[in-house]
């Protein structure tokens, strides 16, 4: 099972026959994947608690305020011992000195995360064009309970 943030991903999958759960915020998008089929399990992603956790997730979470840690965190707590998160994220926590940064850092040092620099410019063609720097983010839980760490939100800043 797959959870997404990002439309045009949870289009490719749906056409393979892949049980994807899909969250979107923004109310149009929602009608848009609604109407080819998808199955809609929340709105907002920091409020979704899951029946079941997951193999997959991969999302396109939003980056302003660092936004996207949060989301990412989030997606890594509703994974299965085993299961792996793949997002995108902006350049931003990868070099600023606040709290909330350096604890994501930390966080991805600890559970030996990986992150691949995209090319400039990546989104200038996209739906919604911007010219944030973005990374590709590759997270694993461990396969033993014992050696996963948790992501308290009440810790974001």
């Amino acid at each position: 099972m797959c959870i997404l943030l990002c439309g045009h991903i949870a289009d490719e999958l749906l056409k393979t026959g892949v049980a994807v759960d899909v969250i979107e915020i923004d109310y149009d998008l929602r009608q848009i994947l609604e109407a080819k089929g998808h199955h809609l399990v929340e709105w907002n992603f920091l409020e979704f608690k899951e029946k079941e956790k997951y193999d997959r997730i991969i999302m396109n979470p939003p980056f302003e305020h660092g936004q996207d840690i949060d989301h990412i965190k989030h997606a890594y707590n509703l994974l299965k011992p085993g299961g792996i998160v793949v997002a995108l994220m902006s350049e931003g926590p990868f070099f600023r000195q606040d709290r909330k940064s350096k604890e994501w850092r930390n966080f991805l040092d600890e559970i030996d995360g990986s992150t691949q620099k995209l090319t400039p410019n990546a989104f200038r063609e996209s739906d919604r064009p911007t010219g944030v720097q973005i990374r590709l983010v590759t997270l694993q839980k461990p396969h033993s309970p014992s050696k996963t760490p948790s992501y308290d939100q009440s810790l974001a800043v």
